[in-house]
């Protein structure tokens, strides 16, 4: 089996996902090849295939009319609900119209034929929408071919097995195995999505009427010179199409006229050729895309429909028809129906779909129904030959149409470069080894490499190494003299990365460029090409004494790699111990790619550096190492106060695999490593140890549930008597968040081994203020897998009756071993006067481990908090200040205190400078108490600032001179936070990123007020 996954490109944990959707679609492709025969066998010879073109005129207005009601349900009903009922909906009316055949009434037939073509559309649209959610982007490139050859594979079985079936079930009851297909395909849905397929999940973005999009498909295809060809290349091969089906399925009548026969010949020709067609789509259709490219393989399609019309106009038999027809239908479904689809790739992703629904929906319609027209007319007035020159002038005007649209695609490539889309290019690998690459996007990257515009070289350089063409080295060896030192970088890449050997001495030039980056690529790209030959390890000793540290560290972990060299060692040594910060950080990486267990403990001993990047360049190059020892410091790194050192090691950690999963399991119940803890796991096969995972969950529920017990209780008892008091209020809330704080991590970890789509929507909808968001995510929650361990939560989040007062809720709080809710319960305690309370609050403040709650507890005994007498804040009479400052409100108590542990405290007396105009921002200041004045030049006053507001925001965000100076109006308190911790805020903490936006679009709109009357005046 893991042979078989890696044959069709299914990577660990994508095995039950893409098996469900193969399942799907070839069950639901088998029973619609079954049924759709049984019916075209039962249309054709009950009723008459000279209706057949009134049909095609009424399948163009019910496709059209069906497009428009699938586009009202998306948007009333969840897709995930539609997609799983829509194969249990198609079931019964298959059953319903079995029955109605028992009838012998004539207009069943044709009301079976349409409805077969839209049950097929349906089809098409629940099991790629299927594939669609349960996939994300980077899957569906590698997948959806596998998923493709699922259905292809599903039509020839049902191809072959139609006439057997029908010899023994006769051709009406073949509409039964469809039925039967499509319930088993409701099966596999509901395993696929689950029973958490409800509205609460479904995203709640407006959708847009499909009417709306097609107007804006309309716009872009008016727009764009190659979509509007590709629409009249809609309408003619419909025409084409149908042209050709409406006499093959005569001929096909009066072979063989009794339906059960008919349903047989059809079966094993849709087989045969479906078959054909998927030998074909497997081994020779990307050979072609590369040799030739994607629009002239499309081409081939009408010069198939020039040559066969033209052989019809002169030799119309059953075996010519049939031959035409298999050509057509194997070309169709394995190479033409690929080029077409592969076309719109060069279409903005914004825009795609649009088009695709517009030029499906419109032009495509209106050739179904301009055949049908066309074959109306011809069916009265015309012979069968002569109906045969029309298919050919139609094919000549396809023929055009296509060659014009090979013409655009030239331009519509060159356009997608320079609008910087470089998705149109790349290629992955597909199942069974096979590569989609279009010969003619490989001309335009490698023209590309040419153009006036350096982005547009630099996208070209990286396209052109990933494609791994002949083509490449010689363009990418001219760019390697570009005048822009990014595309000489992008150069040196593609060239190691397409293994161009002839390259080398056009590299080693390199060695000697004026950029460090260009020099430090050179590096890199000779050791790919040229490997430890002699020559190359004269170059690298060279590079030792580069100026560059990434040049001098690439160098010697090269070097190293050859073969053991003391001077490169002691180099990377030296960097690591002694060198500035990109120095160090350059070494520890090169030391990495070295990976010789020597060098472990030296870059073991950079975890605890004070400097965040270098913590973070020391985590990769560990696990590069040795990953046995490794695994414990990553754990350890989990907790590590920088989120971005903390990203660095859960990324190592799943980088290890199943090896890394009980290490990290272990980590749960260290609270301090817990949140990265769970951030790790949602990377590694977390399912492998559910049970443990479950047992997890339940104790941070009932941790969740114990301190929401324990707010609602003490602010019962203290509402009474205390009212709306701050201390209360801090404590409440610090007990809240820490309830919820567990009940997110409950969440977490049952997404682990559950449906983690619909508890991440909960818990981000969960944090939103918006209260219908909150709503629709309690409502997830209530149907969502694993109810018993997640319904319990809803309360912490729904409205209640009051809870029954808890006096000793105090008591238990100042016994917590978390030290803020001790600090918090400290504060509160001071107006408290029973006796185990004071008792506690004595012993906190002379014996307690943490500096802040001893001081809170001393506070506290003197009776009352001295914010406004003592001449220092405390950290925790900080934080409550920061709560009433509109910055930080919307921060919770914990986040609170990472604010007031960077502010420092100043105060100055009145009319003293706190600030210059001009002079460098590098501090914001929050008033606490006083008022600043805003001086712009000598006088000028712009605004007065208060208590609870903040100056000097502006200054360090846009890292430019201060645009005002600050005067104390008055003596004044302020907390102060430099630039560097304001911007580890600001990344650590969206909530004051928004906050500070707020702030400053309100700024800009007051100067903008008082520049107004100035304004109106110099105007008048």
């Amino acid at each position: 089996m893991k042979q078989l996954g890696e044959a069709l490109k299914i990577r660990a944990g994508e095995g039950r996902t893409a098996m469900l959707l193969i399942g799907l679609m070839l069950f639901t492709s088998a029973g619609g090849s079954i049924g759709g025969n049984g019916i075209d066998a039962l249309f054709f010879s009950q009723f008459g295939v000279q209706y057949l073109p009134y049909m095609y005129v009424a399948l163009g207005i019910v496709s059209l009319a069906m497009s428009f009601i699938i586009a009202a349900l998306l948007g009333r009903i969840a897709r995930e609900r539609l997609y799983v009922v829509l194969p249990l909906a198609l079931a019964l009316i298959l059953i319903v119209e079995r029955a109605l055949l028992t009838l012998n009434q004539t207009w069943i037939y044709p009301v079976l034929w349409l409805g077969m073509n839209v049950k097929g559309s349906l089809q098409g649209l629940f099991t790629w929408g299927l594939a669609g959610i349960a996939c994300d982007t980077r899957q569906a490139k590698r997948l959806f071919p596998l998923f493709g050859a699922g259905g292809i594979l599903g039509a020839v079985v049902g191809g072959f097995s139609t006439r057997p079936l029908a010899n023994s079930l006769h051709a009406e009851n073949l509409l039964l195995i469809w039925a039967g297909a499509l319930l088993l395909a409701f099966a596999l849905s509901r395993a696929l999505i689950g029973r958490s397929a409800t509205p609460k999940q479904a995203s709640r973005r407006r959708r847009t009427r499909l009417i709306v999009e097609m107007q804006q498909g309309c716009q872009f295809v008016r727009h764009s010179p190659l979509m509007r060809w590709m629409s009249a290349a809609a309408v003619l091969f419909a025409v084409l199409s149908f042209a050709l089906a409406l006499p093959f399925s005569r001929a096909a009548t009066d072979q063989f006229p009794a339906a059960d026969a008919l349903a047989g010949f059809l079966g094993l020709f849709q087989g045969v050729s479906t078959g054909v067609a998927f030998l074909v789509s497997l081994f020779l259709a990307n050979r072609l895309f590369a040799r030739f490219g994607i629009l002239q393989m499309m081409l081939g399609l009408p010069v198939i429909y020039l040559i066969g019309f033209g052989v019809l106009t002169t030799y119309a038999t059953f075996p010519v028809l049939v031959a035409f027809r298999f050509i057509q239908n194997s070309y169709l479904s394995g190479i033409a129906g690929t080029a077409y689809q592969a076309v719109f790739n060069v279409v903005p992703p914004e825009r795609r779909d649009q088009t695709r629904a517009f030029i499906d929906g419109v032009p495509g319609q209106a050739g179904t129904m301009i055949a049908g027209l066309i074959l109306i007319v011809g069916e009265q007035a015309l012979q069968p030959r002569q109906l045969y020159f029309i298919g050919l002038g139609a094919a000549l005007a396809a023929t055009f149409v296509a060659w014009q649209a090979l013409r655009a695609y030239s331009g519509a490539l060159m356009a997608a470069l320079r609008a910087g889309q470089p998705h149109v290019f790349f290629t992955e690998e597909e199942p069974f080894g096979g590569f989609q690459r279009d010969a003619t996007a490989v001309a335009a990257t490698v023209a590309g490499l040419s153009d006036p515009d350096p982005v547009i070289r630099l996208v070209s350089a990286e396209i052109v190494g990933n494609l791994s063409t002949p083509q490449a080295a010689p363009a990418l060896m001219n760019t390697l003299a570009d005048e822009n030192a990014e595309v000489r970088v992008a150069s040196l890449r593609a060239l190691a990365h397409a293994r161009a050997a002839p390259a080398l001495l056009d590299v080693t030039t390199c060695l000697s460029d004026s950029e460090p980056e260009v020099r430090a690529q050179a590096v890199e790209t000779l050791c790919q090409l040229a490997g430890g030959t002699r020559g190359l390890i004269v170059h690298l000793q060279l590079r030792l004494d580069d100026p560059a540290p990434t040049v001098r560290a690439r160098a010697a972990a090269a070097l190293l790699k050859i073969a053991p060299n003391a001077p490169a060692q002691a180099v990377l040594i030296e960097m690591t111990t002694q060198g500035e910060i990109e120095a160090r950080v350059a070494a520890l990486t090169a030391l990495g790619e070295w990976g010789d267990a020597s060098g472990f403990d030296l870059i073991a001993s950079q975890l605890s550096d004070p400097v965040p990047a270098i913590r973070r360049a020391a985590i990769p190059a560990l696990a590069r190492v040795d990953v046995e020892r490794a695994r414990d410091f990553l754990v350890r790194a989990l907790g590590d106060d920088d989120s971005w050192v903390r990203e660095a090691a859960v990324a190592a950690l799943a980088g290890m695999g199943e090896s890394a999963l009980e290490t990290t399991m272990s980590a749960l119940s260290n609270p301090a490593l817990e949140t990265g803890a769970l951030l790790a796991l949602e990377q590694l096969p977390a399912r492998q140890v559910a049970p443990k995972i479950r047992t997890y969950a339940s104790q941070r529920v009932g941790e969740a549930l114990y301190y929401d017990d324990l707010a609602r209780g003490i602010e019962a008892h203290l509402a009474a008597e205390w009212g709306n008091d701050d201390r209360a209020s801090l404590l409440i809330m610090s007990l809240r968040d820490k309830a919820r704080y567990h009940a997110f991590n409950a969440l977490c970890a049952i997404g682990l081994v559950g449906d983690r789509a619909a508890l991440s929507l909960a818990i981000e909808n969960l944090k939103s203020h918006d209260p219908a968001q909150r709503a629709n995510a309690l409502e997830t929650l209530e149907s969502v897998g694993e109810r018993e361990i997640t319904r319990p939560l809803l309360r912490l989040w729904e409205a209640s009756d009051s809870a029954p007062a808890a006096p000793d809720g105090l008591l238990r709080v100042l016994q917590d071993a978390d030290n803020w809710l001790r600090a918090c319960a400290a504060l509160v305690s001071g107006r408290v006067t029973e006796l185990p309370v004071r008792s506690m609050l004595s012993q906190l403040a002379h014996s307690d481990k943490d500096d802040m709650v001893r001081e809170a507890a001393g506070s506290a005994l003197k009776g009352s908090l001295i914010m406004n007498t003592l001449a220092t804040l405390s950290l925790i009479e900080r934080i409550m200040f920061l709560r009433r400052v509109p910055l930080f409100s919307e921060l919770s108590p914990i986040d609170l205190k990472q604010v007031g542990a960077i502010a420092t405290e100043r105060t100055y007396p009145d009319g003293m400078l706190i600030a210059q105009q001009g002079e460098p921002g590098d501090e914001m200041y929050i008033i606490v108490s006083g008022e600043i004045r805003v001086l712009i030049g000598a006088n000028t006053e712009l605004a007065r600032r208060k208590t609870g507001e903040y100056v000097g925001e502006m200054a360090i965000i846009s890292q430019e001179p201060r645009m005002a100076s600050l005067v104390a109006a008055g003596d004044i308190r302020l907390l102060c936070i430099d630039q560097k911790h304001f911007e580890g805020l600001l990344r650590e903490r969206p909530e004051t990123s928004l906050a500070v936006m707020h702030v400053l679009c309100a700024r800009l709109r007051q100067a903008d007020e008082a520049r107004l009357p100035q304004m109106q005046q110099e105007k008048a």
